[in-house]
């Protein structure tokens, strides 16, 4: 009595199998699916791991997050930069204005004016990490 066999691949790997004609149903050989033979259709019953969906959805929700976070931190630095140039460059102004008008006019207003650039000074000087922050942050 001979045994007839029926050639079929697994729907979850793509193995090749062959399963004696009548049976209902096989186990892949190489991984392990349960494949359920009707009338020639091939029907996958599958084991879904919910509480490693959800990880997996909660870890990548968590990455957007991370990411969105990262771009906002971005554009604040980024605004923080424009408001200390132009505030640097205002202080430097006055002060290089006073400074001009105490060596030609000899003007009383020149002084608290060349106070002005001292301040422009350090408010610049305040200002040089925020460009080097990225470089000190950086892992190596």
């Amino acid at each position: 009595m001979s045994v007839s066999l029926v050639q079929l691949k697994c729907p979850s790997c793509g193995a090749d199998l062959e399963i004696q004609e009548g049976r209902d149903y096989t186990f892949c050989q190489f991984c392990g699916t349960k494949v359920q033979i009707q009338n020639d259709h091939e029907y996958v019953y599958r084991h879904i791991d919910e509480a490693g969906l959800k990880r997996a959805e909660t870890e990548r929700m968590v990455k957007m997050k991370e990411l969105e976070f990262e771009e906002e931190k971005r554009k604040n630095k980024k605004k923080t930069i424009k408001i200390w140039l132009i505030t640097t460059i205002v202080f430097l102004g006055l002060g290089f204005l006073g400074l001009v008008m105490e060596m030609a006019f000899d003007s009383f207003l020149g002084f608290p004016l060349m106070f002005c650039l001292s301040i422009g000074m350090f408010v610049g000087m305040l200002g040089i990490p925020l460009f080097f922050s990225d470089f000190w942050n950086k892992p190596r």
